[in-house]
Formats: structure tokens, sequence, C-alpha cells
């Protein structure tokens, strides 16, 4: 289908929506009630990635199995060892490459080989290491997504851990084929290799194959609770004893590399240091701090307090800056020091930018300062603070996804659906009066041959949003309002049924 007869037909659909808003509450049925395992279980398996790693030729070295830490940002959490030599610390490849396998939509069939990722820091001693999406496996050159598609597990406590617990191991070991492995048993004790007093591994009889390495381990409620790293066996002894990197350690490591005390930066222009001469002239304009940007690298409701937040975005004017300028931004929390990147300017002669600073349980409380750098001179600085949390309130967003089916056969699935989420407050009445002025549109997304959709941007737990879903062959179904559970889990699942 041409770019001019798809916007045709979706001209059509929201022609036929204008004509006669059919308000459908029943159309909407979020994913049937199941026990809670199932669901922490559903979102521990999108959760779980596949690392596939070259050599320097191109050719696959190794492959392996990692956790998304952080969904905006693409932070992955794996094993050393799956992208390189834990004795020599050396990375199979130059560039700390690997591509990622997402998880199959329908949970069954072989990872979609989607992002390319590289390395971030790593640790050879504790075999931990942590990769970051930086671009599309199919297009090297196009920009990443707003939403990146991705979920995250919760963090559950090791400590918390005694023998007999029962426990689950995800991954993509090479014995159970190009689809995800799951294994379940319990914990079988705990290794204190130093004698310290503090244990660096959960033993298990959990399955841990190679291609596990790297994945994720789960305690009976969904949460994070290690990384599998070994599995042991004896040809004089039946059975097999698997070791898994506790997630005191692996979270403790993990928070260290992504913000010294526990969060995540993200940039869309900081890149390796080069050398290359700068511009005197070249200056960054004041700093605007917000919680949100447009795709055009504009703040949307800027602010200098915030609360109950994971990410502050910081956008800021450019000036005269040379491809090659080194640059750098440094992030500062009370007065310390959290995180510094050096990079060089890659953005041309673009005249904005941003930054942001993030973390999955939400900023720490305190103020913060950003100061960026040319060349190694100060010549910008903004600040702003975070306040305390409401108790009980969750910072945080979450991914909706859903199918589209026959109301009259709910076997049959319904393809090329346009689902759109309008903003909180927009009614549908009010979208179509502006002409479906595209500003008024939060989210949207098409269903696929076998009805599955998500959107391309998540949604806020406990906020409204007007929905509508259209379609040449069937009559549209529209919601104004339609609320999302302040207590979801990530993926929302919203099944839509078309008459």
């Amino acid at each position: 289908m041409s770019n001019e007869q798809r916007t045709g037909r979706v001209l059509r659909q929201l022609l036929l929506l204008a004509a006669a808003v059919y308000v459908l509450g029943g159309a909407f049925a979020v994913a049937p009630a199941v026990a809670v395992e199932r669901i922490a279980l559903l979102q521990a398996l999108k959760a779980t990635v596949q690392v596939l790693v070259p050599d320097n030729d191109g050719e696959l070295y190794d492959t392996g199995s990692g956790t998304i830490m952080d969904a905006d940002t693409g932070l992955i959490l794996t094993n050393f060892h799956v992208m390189g030599n834990p004795e020599t610390g050396r990375l199979y490849n130059n560039e700390g490459l690997a591509v990622l396998g997402i998880m199959a939509p329908d949970l069954r069939g072989a990872p979609v080989l989607k992002y390319v990722a590289s390395v971030v820091q790593g640790d050879p001693k504790l075999d931990l290491i942590v990769l970051k999406v930086v671009g599309l496996l199919d297009d090297a050159g196009a920009p990443l997504p707003r939403n990146l598609g991705l979920s995250t597990v919760p963090r559950g406590n090791s400590d918390d851990l005694l023998p007999g617990d029962r426990m689950a191991v995800l991954g993509y070991p090479g014995l159970g084929g190009a689809t995800v492995t799951y294994t379940e048993g319990v914990v079988s004790g705990f290794l204190d290799e130093d004698g310290n007093g503090e244990y660096e591994w959960i033993k298990t009889d959990t399955e841990v194959n190679p291609g596990n390495s790297g994945g994720l381990a789960i305690d009976f409620n969904g949460a994070f609770i290690g990384v599998p790293t070994a599995g042991y066996s004896r040809a004089d002894v039946a059975g097999k004893i698997s070791l898994v990197r506790p997630a005191t350690i692996a979270l403790g490591f993990y928070d260290e590399v992504v913000l010294g005390e526990g969060g995540s930066t993200k940039t869309n222009s900081l890149g390796q240091r080069a050398k290359s001469a700068s511009s005197p002239s070249a200056t960054f304009g004041p700093i605007v701090f917000a919680a949100a940007i447009t795709d055009d690298n504009k703040a949307t409701d800027p602010k200098t307090t915030f609360s109950d937040i994971q990410t502050v975005y910081a956008v800021f004017s450019v000036s005269r800056m040379a491809d090659g300028t080194p640059w750098s931004t440094r992030w500062l929390l009370d007065g310390e020091e959290v995180l510094t990147q050096d990079g060089v300017w890659d953005g041309g002669s673009i005249s904005s930018t941003w930054v942001s600073l993030t973390h999955p349980d939400g900023l720490p409380v305190g103020a913060y300062r950003l100061e960026l750098y040319i060349d190694g001179k100060l010549v910008q600085q903004g600040d702003f603070s975070v306040e305390a949390r409401t108790a009980g309130s969750r910072a945080r967003s979450v991914n909706v996804t859903g199918v589209v089916y026959e109301a009259d056969n709910s076997r049959r699935k319904i393809s090329g659906a346009l689902i759109v989420f309008l903003k909180p407050g927009v009614s549908i009445q009010s979208w179509i009066d502006s002409d479906f002025d595209d500003s008024k549109v939060h989210a949207s997304g098409t269903s696929a041959r076998d009805g599955v959709f998500q959107l391309d941007a998540k949604v806020t737990p406990g906020e409204r949003y007007s929905v509508v879903v259209i379609h040449d062959d069937y009559e549209p179904v529209a919601v104004d309002f339609y609320p999302i559970p302040a207590d979801t889990a990530d993926p929302y699942e919203l099944d839509v049924a078309m008459e």
C-alpha cells in the first residue's frame, strides 16, 4: 500500500468516525483476570531479551540473554562473559556491539531481532555488564523511536530468599531452540566464596544452560532476584547445580554504572570522544527542564520543581557547534557529582537538543544541577529540585498492547485497525471539531495481521484517555475518558471488539 493510499484510508476512517460516533464501552475488554503468577510471568517474559554478539569480522561469536532494566533508555543487564572474556577483560568485538532480540508478540515465537546495543560498562570480576540500545538493526541511520516498546520487571530482594523458596529462570539457551525457555526450581542454598559472611551466589536446581547466561531469575512474585550465570554438573554425580548472581550484587552494580546513587542518563547527541577543534564561539542556551519533550526538541510544561518523577529532560538551544567539538554534561545532586559524560558533537547545525536524567524507581529527592561544558569550559548551567513523593504514589508509565477482534467471532482477528489515544482532557468530539488535530493525539497504533497492536507512546496509570478505534470495514469504536487503573501492570492489556 502506497503512502497516498494509506493516507486516503485513514482519512476515510476519520470521516466515518465524524459522521457517526459510537460510544461503545462494552467494546473494550481488559485482558481476562488471571492469577498473579501469570500476570507476573507475562511481564518477565517481555523483559527478557536475546543477545547476539558478533566478532570483529561480523560473524556470530556468542549468544546469551539479558534483562531490560530501563524501558525508556533501553538499558540491558547481562553477564560480562556474554560480551567478552572475563579473564582478559577483552570484548569479543572492538566496538562492544550486540544485536538484541525482543520477545515475540505472541510470547511463543522466535525473538524479533530489532535493536543494536553497545556496552556502557562492565565488571569482569562480577561477570556483569550493562548495554544500551543505540540503533535499529534494519536501519542504522534512522533515529530511535520515541517509544522503544520495551518492558521492565519489578526489582526484588534476594536477601529475602531462603533455601526451598521457589524461583524461575528465563532466557534463550541453545538447547531450547530459537524461542524463549522458562525453567523453574527452588533455591538450593547460597555460596559465600570469600568467607566474608556475604554470599556471592544463589545456588539452585533450576536449569541454567549455555545461552541462559545473563538472563532473568525471578521469584514467584515475578520480581528480579538475580542474573543466571553458570550451571555445573559432574559425570560421577547425578543432577546439576546452577549459580545465579543475586540481585543485591547485580542491582548494586547496575545502579553504580548508570548513576552514582542509582539512576541513568540518556542523550540524543553524546558519542565517543574524538579529536577535533571546537569553534571558539560555540555555546548552549539557557536550560529548560521538563517531564517530557516533543519530537522537535521542545519542552512540554517546563518547570523547576518535580515530584514522583522518573525522568527529567533538559532542553537547550545550540549555537555554532561544529561536528567533532568535545562537549560534556555534569549532573550534581545536593552539591555532589553523580554523573559526568563526555562526548563529541555529531548533531550538525541543529538549533536545539536535550539530555535527560532518569531512574526506574524515581529520582531521589534533592536539589539538582546540570552543567554543560564545551571543550572543557563551563558554558551553561541550570537547577531543578525533586520533592518528597506523595505516599502511595507511583511515578511511572506503561505500554498499552492488545488484540482487535470481531465482536461476533472472537477468534477472527482484525488487521489494519487504527487505535488512537487522545491526550488527557481531550474529548472525542473536540478532536473531531478541531479537524482531527494531531497535537491532541497522545499515542496511536495499528493492529497487525494477528490483530495485535501496541501504542507508540506509553500512558500514565490513574489517568483517563479518550480512545478511538476505526477500520474501513467495521463500525467505529469510541470511548471518552477511558480510565487506566492506577495499579496496572506493564503492559496494560486492552482488547477491542468491533462490530
